[in-house]
């Protein structure tokens, strides 16, 4: 079956972008095309994912919330068997690369020991363990 609307996907390509890590992982960048508020905020949603080459499935991803007065990381989630191996860090380094002002709440205790490494910028929220 052909696709009907060949230009809107040629378009819809053309803003995923990738990012490349040292050992010839990539991180790709793509916009959902849902319209989404959050926080009160109309914006867009960007799906984050960390690929390895010869696997048929992201090993870590994430949602970004963007709007003109927000960006806010949802969650970040790294695939059991993947973790403790800098997938999550390189993740986290893409992101705010891309988004220096990017805010985020950590979900749980994992997150909240990872997200404190980062010491040059706060949670925007309670810590996990005060939820």
């Amino acid at each position: 079956m052909s696709d009907p609307h060949p230009s809107l996907i040629k378009a819809r390509a053309s803003e995923i972008t990738t990012h490349c890590t040292r050992n010839g992982d990539k991180i790709v960048f793509r916009p959902t095309h849902s319209p989404f508020a959050s926080l009160g905020y109309p914006g867009e949603m960007w799906a984050v994912e960390y690929w390895r080459p010869g696997l048929a499935f992201a090993i870590a991803d994430t949602e970004v919330f963007v709007s003109s007065e927000i960006t806010y990381l949802c969650l970040l989630f790294v695939r059991e068997g993947y973790r403790r191996q800098g997938i999550g860090t390189a993740l986290f380094t893409a992101i705010r690369q891309r988004w220096p002002n990017v805010a985020y709440d950590p979900v749980s205790e994992e997150g909240e020991a990872f997200l404190s490494r980062f010491t040059d910028r706060q949670p925007c929220g309670k810590p996990a363990s005060e939820r």
